[in-house]
């Protein structure tokens, strides 16, 4: 989808605040990249195994990944933060389990950090896996947990593994309107789904973060990991580029929480063409990709819960504003790609489409529309990149 972007001038306050964060967030002697690359790769390969029949809500084999979830939480060393003292809340309609832990914090209040574990289960007789939809994004969320174990938390932190995504985002929007915990002490969100994989040949080093400006202070932690150097290039986009119908056709489990104007961020490596098919296997995840994603969660969950870096204060809601100009030249970057990357194919349909989303988005006064096209042509192209064989 996207190209690297300039990154805007930093103050020197800023620069400071967030060296002193990355040296807090220097991972621990136990959690060197290739132990934690091991674990995640634990985690997906057990959730996404052709035993657990793509872990469909409601199924036996869905309750077997809730009931591993609840023990990894545990390992982790997460308080359970379940209905009743348990690790689980039970979604109406025998639709599944959420899946809740908790680090508590000094101040009531909390950040989110969430991903689904349910999958598509078994259609037409295939078993649809999910590996990177979204086992990935609860493996993150578990490592981020080990990661954080030892650390000081002002706002407790919340590890929400939500069921029955897939069917429409039922498991997150139980646990909002549940009032297991009050929406009022929710500070932000983190979600996470599809989080292992390359949108697009070319973008094996590239994480998407969206829905940033749904805070001021989202927005500057987003750019001050976009500043950092690191093996991941971090992309910001507005959450609008992929929702061209708005909050009705809203892609994952951040929307239950957008609704009650807590802020959020939505990071996703997007979604390639094994997506929603019976392709999504472990083997298509890149896990050293995964930890390097786990580093950016993690140091921007510390962020949140910890203390403040200087001139940084608690993300507060605002209506998102996003940068339509920016996310412009993101898209055209992406469609030029699509031309020029020698492992793209694409249609000659899709080929006149790309060049003409170029022009527009290279005009002056782009509306939200035009990006919102190219975003989709660019779905169009991702999911044209099956192995012919």
């Amino acid at each position: 989808m996207y190209h690297t972007m300039r990154r805007p001038p930093m103050r020197p306050i800023a620069i400071l605040g967030l060296l002193g964060v990355m040296s807090c967030m220097a991972p621990p002697a136990r959690f060197p990249l290739d132990k934690a690359v091991s674990r995640l790769e634990a985690d997906v390969r057990f959730l996404a195994s052709d035993e657990l029949k793509g872990r469909n809500n409601g199924t036996p084999e869905g309750a077997i990944a809730a009931d591993y979830v609840a023990k990894q939480m545990q390992e982790a060393g997460l308080k359970p933060a379940g209905e009743n003292g348990t690790w689980f809340q039970a979604i109406p309609n025998d639709r599944g389990r959420n899946v809740i832990g908790a680090f508590p914090g000094n101040s009531g209040r909390w950040i989110v950090v969430g991903a689904h574990h349910d999958g598509l289960g078994v259609r037409r007789g295939e078993i649809h896996n999910g590996a990177d939809d979204n086992a990935s994004g609860v493996a993150v969320i578990l490592e981020v947990a080990r990661r954080l174990e030892d650390s000081f938390f002002r706002h407790g932190l919340l590890v929400c593994s939500f069921e029955a995504e897939e069917d429409g985002l039922v498991g997150s929007s139980h646990f909002v309107k549940s009032g297991l915990v009050p929406v009022e002490s929710i500070v932000a969100m983190i979600c996470l789904d599809l989080v292992g994989g390359s949108f697009l040949p070319g973008d094996e080093r590239r994480v998407f973060a969206l829905g940033a400006e749904s805070s001021q202070a989202l927005t500057r932690c987003i750019e001050w990991l976009r500043w950092r150097e690191g093996p991941l290039q971090l992309e910001r986009a507005g959450i609008y580029a992929i929702e061209p119908a708005g909050h009705i056709m809203a892609r994952s489990d951040y929307s239950p929480f957008r609704l009650k104007k807590i802020p959020f961020v939505f990071f996703s490596t997007g979604t390639p063409w094994y997506y929603h098919t019976p392709h999504d296997d472990p083997e298509r995840v890149d896990f050293v990709k995964l930890g390097h994603v786990t580093d950016l969660v993690a140091m921007l969950t510390l962020i949140l819960t910890g203390i403040p870096m200087p001139n940084q204060e608690d993300p507060v809601w605002r209506e998102p504003a996003p940068d339509v100009e920016e996310d412009a030249q993101l898209l055209a970057a992406g469609c030029r790609r699509a031309l020029e990357h020698p492992a793209i194919r694409a249609s000659d349909r899709q080929r006149a489409a790309l060049a003409e989303a170029i022009e527009a988005l290279t005009a002056k006064d782009v509306e939200k529309s035009t990006v919102q096209n190219a975003m989709f042509l660019l779905f169009g192209v991702a999911a044209a990149q099956k192995p012919a064989h």
